[in-house]
């Protein structure tokens, strides 16, 4: 929210499919972490589940006009690394978590 507003970046349309991807992201995630056993499942659950939403409102909005962008405009090798990456990340909290309890 800040960078749009202090840049214009990124530009409305798609701010808004961002911020929605965010939230369906979040709530995915609070809803699978609590009932999932294996937190990394929940994890890269909420990240497939929010981006599929991403890309069919992305889509739509394309089609609508109000968009003009190709649908998959970051390569998916880049989404791969960064879901490597963010998963390490999520790994290497949930480790720290569950060791902070053993002290």
């Amino acid at each position: 929210i800040l960078s749009f507003l202090s840049t214009g970046h990124p530009v409305f349309p798609k701010f808004l499919v961002m911020s929605s991807e965010l939230m369906v992201f979040g709530y995915v995630l609070s809803s699978i972490h609590t009932r999932q056993s294996k937190k990394i499942i929940g994890f890269l659950s909420a990240i497939l589940i929010s981006k599929i939403v991403y890309y069919i409102i992305k889509g739509g909005i394309i089609a609508l006009g109000y968009l003009d962008q190709p649908l998959i405009s970051t390569a998916f090798y880049t989404q791969i690394q960064a879901l490597v990456i963010l998963a390490g990340i999520f790994l290497a909290l949930e480790y720290m978590e569950s060791n902070r309890g053993k002290r």
